[in-house]
């Protein structure tokens, strides 16, 4: 007897079969507060499954209301053997996922349109020329800087080994201790100068750029190895998207600017003030673990308690900050020496008030997303 063949469906041409696949547990990339795309391809029991991923990173938690359903329209089989090929799409049957919108992305290629390997040379120009100022010149306070790395690194494999091993939790949650601990060491130092030469005298311009707060080199060494790490860790799990990704490109500049700094001795107090955005970064992470972790409740008292501490800080921490700095370099200009710090630091500020607009933006756009979906839901 034959073998009954499943009713004929709009399909492209030399596609064996139609997989229709619903998962759970979709989160948003590290990068944006938009959703990206993750293209991949499966080789299963003689079929290539090729799908498009609308979110970012398949996180490893599955809650209890994640849905699991797969139907398969079969044909007949040809007479010759051959590979059968299917197309599918992979959409979101989780209570609470986004909907998905962008269309399917082009395959990425190893070398083309392909910017890591750039990334990764330079991370690797970085690290000799970090190794080369300590080892042979003896430049024994940059210690920090590896000691930094080191310690986000042992942070990493911790989490990774006692809480998930989801590439996009680990780092998310490695973030949040970075911005943690940065937000407290730059109010300490911050405190400790305030006590001891008052706040008319701790912003003029020699202190800022011809001295260094009592902790302060320190700190920005810590941070200065974190971005190393944080860089290291993107480019191993590919944690970003575009051609040229936005958050490896503000890594590289926050490490070439550190590092000169840190290598001259100069505009160390700067920094460490621009470093008082970290505060706000606290509450980006704590909404991504969150939202990973399944609370997406809107009407929670403490998702709206974070809200407001999160636009509460973008405003103070970021926006307000970045513009005072910016305000301080250019009336100060002519008190600068002739070199490269004034142009670097101009650059570099106002690189950062573009992307502040930019997050400000996206920011707005996922609180919008969160209240209305709530409100459907309701």
């Amino acid at each position: 007897m034959g073998r009954e063949s499943a009713p004929r469906s709009r399909r492209p041409a030399g596609f064996g079969g139609w997989w229709w696949l619903g998962l759970g547990g979709i989160e948003p990339s590290k990068m944006t507060l938009r959703s990206g795309h993750f293209f991949s391809s499966f080789y299963l029991d003689r079929i290539i499954f090729v799908s498009n991923f609308e979110g970012s990173v398949l996180s490893s938690w599955w809650g209890p209301h994640v849905g699991f359903q797969a139907r398969k329209a079969t044909t007949e089989r040809s007479k010759r053997p051959t590979k059968r090929v299917a197309c599918g799409r992979v959409r979101l049957s989780a209570r609470h996922a986004e909907t998905a919108r962008a269309p399917m992305p082009p395959p990425r290629r190893a070398g083309a349109g392909d910017t890591s390997a750039f990334f990764a040379a330079t991370l690797v120009l970085w690290a000799v020329s970090v190794g080369f100022e300590i080892g042979a010149r003896g430049r024994r306070e940059l210690a920090a800087v590896a000691a930094g790395f080191a310690f986000f690194q042992a942070a990493n494999t911790a989490v990774r080994a006692a809480v998930s091993r989801d590439p996009l939790f680990v780092n998310t949650a490695v973030s949040l201790l970075h911005s943690s601990l940065t937000s407290a060491s730059v109010i300490f130092v911050l405190l400790c100068q305030w006590r001891t030469k008052g706040l008319e005298n701790m912003f003029q311009h020699e202190e800022l750029v011809g001295s260094s707060w009592i902790g302060a080199y320190s700190a920005l060494c810590f941070s200065c190895g974190y971005f190393a790490y944080d860089q290291l860790d993107m480019l191993r799990y590919r944690l970003y998207s575009g051609w040229i990704p936005g958050i490896l490109m503000h890594h590289l500049i926050l490490l070439i600017c550190f590092t000169l700094a840190l290598y001259r001795n100069v505009t160390i107090n700067y920094l460490i003030l621009t470093l008082l955005c970290e505060m706000h970064s606290i509450f980006l992470h704590v909404r991504k673990l969150r939202r990973m972790a399944g609370f997406r409740d809107f009407n929670r008292k403490l998702v709206k308690l974070e809200w407001v501490l999160n636009w509460t800080t973008f405003v103070t921490a970021r926006v307000i900050c970045h513009i005072l700095i910016t305000y301080k370099l250019i009336t100060d200009a002519h008190k600068f020496d002739k070199g490269i710090e004034l142009p670097l630091a101009l650059s570099g500020m106002a690189g950062m008030n573009v992307l502040n607009v930019s997050l400000g933006l996206d920011l707005f756009k996922a609180f919008a997303r969160e209240r209305n979906q709530q409100t459907h839901q309701d």
